[in-house]
């Protein structure tokens, strides 16, 4: 099918235009041995505190020695992505155009990797070169990309395309939910135990004996993630919840009651599974971590948001509106990503 450049950009933008680690639009890409891109500062940063042993950030595929190249290819195609959305989609074609000629640059150049207009393609320079249309190029980028993802074999959650998810920079807290015993800051963004019981009302919202409290907004579609700062708590617990889940009485933390959540006391840290709760040994104390929620991908994952290391994915099938929980010794704060 025919697509016009903004099509094209638009589609691009949800899988090859972001580093999985920052986030951001590719600064200065660069490809490691197992194909994945990242920005140069942010593979250097991931890997420098490493002498042996260098770990993909996104398949975890390891690696006796650090070794990037330059993607020039990739490169363009942000800069192309960047200048679209900086222009609000509009004008990119009459926008981007050739300092020598004038004339739009609507031609991909394949030898020199980079955009050219029709007179740079008549010129002597790329005349024996292989040019074709850029929403050529950027089609042919994302299938042989996409091919790559198909085959080197991923062993965790595919997050590559990290446009495509809602980041949930406003997450907040829900103060109907909260125990009488816990208590929320004024902007909703951080929980913490209290030394007393509190004199709120008894909605049917509220968690009466256990210390947790959800999160305002809950999802029944879409893909969502957000991000947590445990700092130095101690016994500390979140994940996510169905909304049927259970508000009166002592309850189980614990799939069976509609929870799934990664777990910390005393410095060991479990994931909540049955029949028994699933160890987890990790290279380094948890200081923020991110939580990604996959509705139609029937997957929650836990990563440490400052390394990008993966903890640990639960599979459920969901069959209603899940909302982020939380439940505390010390504190917690819901980060702005």
């Amino acid at each position: 099918r025919s697509l016009s450049i903004s099509q094209v950009v638009q589609e691009l933008t949800h899988y090859e235009a972001t580093c999985s680690v920052c986030l951001e639009y590719f600064k200065d890409p660069v490809s490691i041995q197992c194909g994945h891109n990242f920005c140069r500062a942010c593979i250097t940063k991931s890997w420098k505190s490493l002498e042996v042993d260098f770990p993909c950030p996104q398949c975890r595929e390891v690696f006796k020695e650090k070794s990037f190249r330059p993607n020039r290819q990739l490169a363009n195609m942000s800069e192309i992505i960047s200048q679209f959305i900086l222009h609000g989609g509009r004008g990119l074609e009459e926008d981007r155009i050739c300092e020598k000629h004038k004339e739009a640059l609507k031609l991909y150049c394949k030898d020199d990797e980079k955009t050219i207009c029709v007179v740079c393609d008549r010129s002597r320079d790329h005349r024996p070169h292989a040019v074709v249309p850029v929403e050529e190029a950027a089609q042919e980028y994302k299938v042989s990309k996409l091919g790559h993802f198909k085959t080197c074999g991923l062993q965790l959650p595919e997050i590559s395309s990290i446009a495509g998810w809602r980041i949930l920079g406003d997450l907040l807290l829900d103060l109907e939910t909260a125990n009488h015993l816990l208590l929320i800051s004024p902007d909703l963004k951080t929980v913490r135990m209290g030394c007393r019981k509190q004199d709120l009302s008894d909605s049917p919202k509220r968690f009466d004996t256990n210390s947790r409290v959800l999160a305002k907004e809950g999802f029944k579609s879409g893909r969502h993630y957000w991000e947590v700062e445990v700092g130095s708590a101690d016994g500390w617990a979140f994940g996510v919840a169905k909304e049927s889940v259970r508000r009166k009485g002592l309850t189980q933390f614990c799939p069976e009651e509609g929870i799934w959540a990664l777990q910390q006391n005393g410095g060991q840290y479990w994931a909540v599974t049955t029949p028994q709760r699933t160890p987890l040994f990790l290279n380094e104390k948890l200081i923020k971590v991110r939580v990604y929620l996959d509705y139609e991908g029937e997957e929650v994952s836990f990563y440490n948001a400052d390394t990008m290391q993966h903890i640990f994915t639960f599979n459920i099938a969901f069959s209603e509106k899940m909302f982020p929980l939380f439940s505390v010794g010390l504190h917690l704060t819901c980060l702005e990503c």
